[in-house]
C-alpha cells in the first residue's frame, strides 16, 4: 500500500529556465481548511481575471489549493516568482485578516498562506492525482 507522490517541476527540458506555468499554493493555517482557500482562491482569481490570465485550480491532495497561471509566452523563474510575491502581497494588503504571503509559520495562524515561492527552477509541486500517502485516525487494522 505504499504510494509515490510525484512532484513535477514547472518547467520542461530542455528550457529548464523557462516554467511553463505560475503557481500559487494556497495553504491553511491552524483551525483553517479548504473552504477557506477555496475563498482565497477566488479572491485570487478575480486579480488574475483583471490581469487578463486565466487560472486554473487544482486541489493538493492535502489541505490545501493550488492556483496554475499557463504562461504561452517565453518567461524566466527571475520573473514569475515577483510577479507571484507581489501578487500575494497585494492580496495579503487587500484582505488582512484571511490571507497571509509570509514565510514565517508564526505569521500564519488562522489565515491562509499564499506561498508564491514554489516559482523557482528547483522548487516542484505535487502532480495532477498524485497519490498522497496520510495517515488517519486509528490505525491497528495495518500491520
Amino acid at each position: 500500500m505504499a504510494a509515490l507522490e510525484l512532484h513535477p517541476f514547472l518547467h520542461c527540458v530542455p528550457r529548464i529556465e523557462q516554467p511553463t506555468h505560475v503557481v500559487f499554493d494556497l495553504d491553511p493555517g491552524e483551525g483553517m481548511d479548504i473552504l477557506q482557500c477555496a475563498e482565497v482562491a477566488f479572491l485570487l482569481r478575480d486579480v488574475l481575471t483583471a490581469l487578463h490570465l486565466k487560472s486554473f485550480p487544482k486541489v493538493s491532495g492535502s489541505k490545501g489549493i493550488q492556483i496554475y497561471v499557463p504562461l504561452n509566452t517565453p518567461i524566466n523563474y527571475a520573473a514569475t516568482q515577483p510577479f507571484a510575491r507581489a501578487t500575494a502581497e497585494l492580496l495579503e494588503k487587500a484582505h488582512p485578516d484571511q490571507i497571509v504571503s509570509a514565510m514565517s509559520k508564526t505569521l500564519r495562524g488562522e489565515k491562509v498562506f499564499i506561498d508564491w515561492s514554489q516559482n523557482a527552477d528547483h522548487k516542484t509541486t505535487v502532480g495532477v492525482y498524485s497519490l498522497r500517502a496520510k495517515v488517519r485516525g486509528h490505525t491497528s487494522r495495518c500491520r
